[in-house]
């Protein structure tokens, strides 16, 4: 620490602090985190390095507040090489799921190369799931965030990581704290990817419906016990009925999730009316304009413009 000041300062803080190591180490990540959230990581860093430099910390919340003032200002570097440290140094605590999203949270804001960006992404949740740690509410609304931000990616390799890491975590239990809105947060991700794959293949232009939709759809369900939205209903609506030209399909899709209990909407009725038109299928299309209007009266310029146009 270079300030003399600060340096005094430090030791008659410390001297009037407990002396307990835990308790002195809470104390001060208190008051670093309050210096980096006023924008002051360099005090921050000042403190936590004469820390360090008096005695190794015993509390894995220390060397995460250190991680997190590496990261604000900026030294993603130094901040990867601790997290190496404390997988690797048997003497110093071990990461939790606090580290790991510390830091991809720091990445997804740093911006930069998206093709760098999501492939330390998916290095970092590798390295989570081989910690034996596992994704929380904090870390899937980061990747939630970053996915919405990103969703026109276009890097299937790295994509295609990250779509393996999300299968490979099959047997986890959901713990109590992980349910309600944590579940919705969890099936975005899920509805992200999916999108992903549907129109990764319509630029393909193939023709072949792809299959990792619904090995996703299947895994959300049946191993994470999520209950899938009507977006996801949307998605595969609009990926088989518009993509692909496969509006029984896209049928067949909404009626299984409409049997488990997933709802649709007006969007999802005019999907279907779209694609019935584009196929020439004008009878499916009078079917679903029917079929909607038995309980609901059409709001949206969309699906009127389309009955109207057609004389529905």
């Amino acid at each position: 620490m270079n300030d003399p000041f600060l340096s005094e300062a430090f030791d008659k803080v410390s001297s009037a602090v407990p002396e307990a190591s835990y308790e002195k180490e809470s104390f001060w990540n208190a008051a670093i985190v309050a210096l980096v959230k006023d924008n002051k990581a360099d005090v921050a860093l000042d403190i936590l390095n004469m820390i360090f430099s008096k005695e190794k910390p015993q509390t894995t919340n220390t060397y995460n507040t250190m991680i997190l003032t590496l990261c604000r200002q900026g030294n993603l570097e130094s901040a990867h090489q601790l997290l190496d440290s404390m997988i690797h140094n048997n003497k110093i605590p071990n990461p939790d799921i606090v580290t790991f999203t510390t830091l991809i949270h720091a990445i997804v804001k740093q911006g930069g190369d998206e093709v760098k960006q999501l492939d330390d992404i998916v290095k970092l949740y590798k390295k989570l799931q081989e910690q034996g740690l596992r994704s929380n509410n904090v870390l899937n609304s980061v990747l939630l965030a970053y996915f919405v931000k990103n969703q026109h990616l276009h890097n299937q390799k790295t994509v295609e990581k990250m779509y393996r890491l999300v299968l490979s975590n099959r047997d986890e239990a959901r713990t109590q704290s992980q349910s309600g809105d944590v579940e919705l947060v969890e099936m975005y991700i899920y509805n992200m990817l999916i999108d992903f794959y549907f129109s990764r293949s319509r630029l393909k232009k193939s023709g072949r419906i792809p299959e990792q939709p619904f090995v996703l759809l299947k895994h959300a369900m049946n191993q994470r016990k999520l209950k899938p939205t009507t977006s996801t209903m949307n998605i595969f609506v609009r990926g088989l009925a518009i993509y692909h030209n496969d509006l029984k399909a896209a049928e067949t899709t909404m009626n299984l999730l409409m049997a488990k209990g997933v709802p649709w909407n007006e969007r999802t009725i005019w999907l279907l009316v779209k694609a019935a038109f584009q196929q020439g299928k004008k009878d499916r299309a009078y079917h679903w304009i029917q079929t909607y209007e038995k309980e609901n009266v059409i709001k949206g310029d969309g699906l009127l413009y389309l009955k109207n146009l057609y004389k529905l």
